[in-house]
């Protein structure tokens, strides 16, 4: 009987083992799936907003300086009359015309764009994207928060949440590279060619502790 007791309790311990790491195991091929869903909403919304040639990205803080700096908006170009009153345009910020929305999820994409207003909260709030994990204790204006967008799972009579995703989108052609280390005396003809082909360097060693 104690034998059969320890065996009984074994399998017992061994069965809740095995559904506890089911359900961890579904739990995260839920997480990777809103990420990969996550990823591919970023993607188009940045192909159709700042795909063709004529549109223009601008750090979020150009249109207010409240406004995070490292979230891109994307804006169309404009060609300004080169003569008359309306060289005004020359020097006008056109931060409100054209404007195509910024790089964020949005629980409302068909909201009415304007360049001093975020995307709204969801109902389930925001998530902080860039924070101190990656600013440090620096975050004014810096912290990036996006609003949570809800996956809806099961059927339309017993839809239910299964998880939610955010994102944003961050413009690299604004950042200075601190990278980018070509060699400084190039050893053969193959390092001269690659330090030919290499972006220049932002001279970030002139500033103090970056040497």
């Amino acid at each position: 009987m104690i034998l059969l007791t320890i065996i009984a309790v074994g399998l017992l311990t061994l069965s809740s083992i095995s559904l506890r790491a089911s359900s961890q195991g579904q739990a995260m091929a839920e997480a990777r799936a809103n990420a990969r869903l996550a990823m591919m909403m970023a993607l188009g919304q940045l192909q159709k907003t700042a795909g063709p040639d004529r549109r223009v990205t601008a750090p979020a803080n150009l249109a207010k300086p409240t406004h995070p700096e490292g979230l891109a908006g994307v804006w169309k170009s404009w060609k300004p009359a080169p003569s008359g009153a309306s060289d005004q345009d020359y020097l006008e910020a056109k931060k409100g015309d054209g404007f195509l929305g910024y790089l964020m999820s949005s629980p409302d994409p068909a909201a009415a764009l304007d360049p001093q207003l975020l995307p709204t909260a969801s109902t389930l709030g925001n998530t902080d994207l860039v924070s101190t994990g990656s600013l440090g204790s620096n975050l004014a204006n810096r912290e990036i928060s996006a609003p949570l967008i809800p996956v809806k799972g099961g059927t339309a009579s017993t839809a239910s949440n299964s998880g939610s995703f955010a994102w944003t989108v961050l413009d690299e052609g604004v950042k200075s590279r601190i990278d980018l280390l070509p060699v400084d005396e190039p050893a053969g003809l193959g390092d001269s060619i690659t330090q030919a082909g290499t972006p220049a360097r932002n001279r970030f060693i002139k500033v103090d502790g970056m040497g």
